[in-house]
C-alpha cells in the first residue's frame, strides 16, 4: 500500500441547532405538570365535605 501524505477535506460547517424549542416545549409541560400538582395539593389540604370527586380519599373539584 502507498502512503499518501494529502491533508482532510475541512469538515462541513456546524448547522445551527434549533434547542429552544425543545427548551420552551419542555418549559411548558413542566410548568404545567407543577400547577396540576400544586392545584391538586390545594384541593387536598383545604377542601371541604362538599360536592366533588372522591381521589385519593380526598375531594376534588372537577372543572
Amino acid at each position: 500500500m502507498t502512503d499518501y501524505h494529502q491533508a482532510l477535506p475541512a469538515p462541513p460547517p456546524r448547522k445551527e441547532r434549533k434547542g429552544w424549542l425543545f427548551l420552551l416545549i419542555l418549559i411548558v409541560v413542566g410548568g404545567l405538570g407543577l400547577a396540576a400538582f400544586l392545584g391538586f395539593f390545594v384541593f387536598s389540604i383545604f377542601g371541604g365535605e362538599g360536592s366533588g370527586v372522591g381521589l385519593f380519599g380526598d375531594r376534588v373539584a372537577v372543572v
